[in-house]
């Protein structure tokens, strides 16, 4: 996140939760099965350099179904760093899916 300074300059910080530990260990095979189970148009959208190895972005996307993903230009912070691409993606989606 960007957050505005006194002096009217712009700093980068973070949301403090992400610095607190879950009290449940992440389990990828719990997260595969939690996607194999949504059944509604997906759009899965990767960052061109992720933190994710191709395999792990194959996997996650091929459990999801009804799934279409989408690579853009940046890193993790897609939102951040490529808004109006990502919107633009969203909107064709959405356009998409209401067709059907």
């Amino acid at each position: 996140m960007v957050e505005a300074t006194p002096d009217g300059g712009r700093r980068w910080t973070h949301d403090p939760r992400h610095r607190i530990r879950s009290p449940t260990t992440f389990r990828e095979v719990e997260l595969l099965a939690f996607l194999r189970r949504i059944q509604a148009p997906t759009l899965l959208v990767w960052p061109e350099y992720s933190l994710y190895s191709a395999e792990v972005q194959q996997r996650r996307s091929a459990a999801l179904p009804c799934a279409r993903s989408q690579t853009l230009p940046g890193g993790h912070l897609v939102p951040l760093e490529q808004p109006q691409a990502l919107g633009s993606a969203i909107a064709a989606f959405l356009a998409e899916v209401q067709v059907r």
